[in-house]
């Protein structure tokens, strides 16, 4: 199966457009082609937005990188190897997401699923992917 350069973009495209705000993500025309907002937990510093493509089911979840100062504790946490609170803020974003019911109504596909993020975030997003 051939994938598409599109395709390989796609998990940056969603690690960029995690440092916008909701109302700019339910417009659909500001998401690639096919794409919607379904579920998000924004809790400053944390932010994280699951994506779904409405005709391959397909879901991306994008966790916001590193925002300002208030994310220094994290990115200390993780230079130093210990687990930071946002690691489990993430963690229990893709439980509620693989749960939620109106993204995986036949219960989740690892397979549909992918995770992605920026900077501290992209720690995160390997955490929650391997796990």
């Amino acid at each position: 199966m051939a994938i598409s350069t599109q395709q390989i973009a796609l998990p940056s495209q969603f690690s960029v457009l995690a440092y916008r705000d909701k109302k700019f993500l339910d417009n659909p025309a500001n998401l690639p082609a096919g794409w919607t907002v379904k579920d998000d937990s924004v809790s400053p510093p944390f932010a994280a937005f699951a994506f779904q493509n409405d005709t391959t089911g397909e879901v991306v979840i994008a966790y916001r990188g590193t925002d300002g100062l208030s994310d220094g504790l994290a990115d200390l946490a993780i230079a130093s190897g210990s687990w930071h609170p946002q690691f489990q803020q993430g963690m229990d974003f893709v439980v509620e997401v693989q749960a939620g019911r109106t993204i995986f109504p036949q219960g989740t596909d690892p397979s549909t699923l992918l995770v992605t993020g920026h900077s501290l975030r992209g720690a995160i997003a390997q955490a929650a992917a391997q796990a």
